[in-house]
């Protein structure tokens, strides 16, 4: 065995649950020079990982949004209906609107349907000084409608309940929701905010907290 400074050296390192073993006597630059390789070619690889997981993420993300329908393409029986449930209203910005950002958005699940792709319209509704949002199926039927409301509009027991969330402070634009239908539903989606987040907390009139979806 070859001697270094007067020192027998045999080194022996484990990786990737084999072991390896080192000419005896390597210098121990050498080593610590291809350890460092191996470290940065992980780390490499776990940027790379990580950035890929991420773009994953918001590409899946990007998919959740509303895309204004083309003129022209505007569905007939959608825009009879508009003009049946809010005649003297004023209708713009027509556009489709995915069932899971529905449900993400409006605190709902469709009744006996696991479709997730089915597409759904959202439509900007002015009357008199009141801006509403409604939601319709591609038949035309009225699914869900809301509007823009302050704070000194919510129900008191809303406020109450509200206030369990010390931590929080709300913010000044709520919204008052109403599904239709056989099951028609009022409930109110508070908006909170803690430094830099923001969450939203659905609630009935009485103050309770909706733990689950409104199915419509």
């Amino acid at each position: 065995m070859e001697q270094l400074g007067g020192l027998s050296v045999m080194i022996v390192i484990w990786q990737d649950n084999h072991k390896r073993h080192l000419h005896p006597a390597m210098p121990i630059l050498a080593l610590q020079s291809e350890i460092k390789i191996q470290i940065t070619m992980k780390i490499k690889f776990l940027t790379a990982w990580l950035v890929c997981w991420a773009l994953g993420a918001m590409a899946q993300e990007e998919m959740l949004t509303i895309t204004p329908v083309k003129k022209g393409d505007e569905p007939k029986a959608v825009l009879d209906a508009i003009k049946t449930d809010f005649p003297s209203a004023v209708a713009k910005d027509l556009s489709f609107l995915p069932s899971k950002l529905y449900g993400k958005e409006w605190n709902v699940q469709l009744a006996g349907s696991t479709d997730e792709d089915i597409q759904f319209y959202q439509v900007q509704i002015a009357e008199k000084d009141v801006l509403y949002t409604a939601v319709y199926d591609k038949d035309g039927k009225l699914l869900s409608s809301k509007e823009m409301i302050k704070t000194s509009r919510l129900p008191s027991a809303v406020v109450a309940s509200v206030k369990k969330f010390s931590d929080w402070k709300m913010i000044e634009s709520h919204e008052v929701i109403k599904t239709k239908g056989s099951k028609a539903r009022l409930y109110y989606k508070v908006r909170l905010q803690k430094g830099m987040e923001h969450k939203n907390v659905f609630l009935d009139p009485q103050g309770n907290i909706l733990s689950s979806p409104i199915t419509v």
